[in-house]
């Protein structure tokens, strides 16, 4: 990608962002692919710092992990788990993350210093999770990639799926 495309690819989503709501929008910053995994760093105006991943399967627990810690999209059925112990575990796990209210969390970054933040990565994209049925989620994916059109996928496979071609097409990030 070369850096004017870069920039101005930058401007359009972010000029979109504005009709959407921010909270559940998630700006994935792909910095490259190793052993045919991608990896990088997920973006919230509402989390103090970067997600990193390191596969596109770590890509997807974190989202769900992050949708957890802004409190949205609400989570609407109770994950399930291998045995009690394993829930428990993780319970307290997120127990111990800082639930930030939504209502009630200023913004930590607006859209320019985000931007700013992924201007190093290879390729973005973003994600807005719109629900979260089914123990999944739903929601648009948009991108240079998708020609700036919002692609709808129906769940955390589907997603998967999309994003792995960019990978199975061969093509260098």
């Amino acid at each position: 990608m070369e850096g004017s495309t870069k920039a101005s690819f930058l401007v359009l989503p972010f000029d979109e962002m504005a009709a959407y709501d921010w909270t559940s929008i998630m700006l994935i910053c792909i910095h490259g692919q190793k052993e045919r995994e991608l990896y990088g760093e997920i973006l919230n105006c509402y989390i103090d710092n970067p997600v990193p991943f390191s596969s596109t399967a770590d890509m997807m627990l974190k989202l769900d992990e992050i949708c957890n810690l802004i409190g949205s999209p609400q989570l609407v059925t109770e994950p399930r788990f291998l045995n009690k112990e394993l829930k428990e575990h993780y319970f307290a796990r997120m127990k111990e993350q800082k639930k930030i209210p939504v209502k009630a969390k200023i913004q930590l970054r607006d859209s320019t210093s985000i931007g700013l933040w992924a201007s190093n990565a290879k390729e973005i994209l973003l994600i807005c999770v719109e629900y979260r049925y089914y123990s999944s989620f739903q929601g648009r994916i948009w991108g240079q990639r998708t020609l700036g059109k919002h692609i709808s996928f129906r769940s955390v496979l589907e997603l998967m799926r999309m994003i792995n071609e960019i990978v199975e097409l061969g093509e260098e990030v």
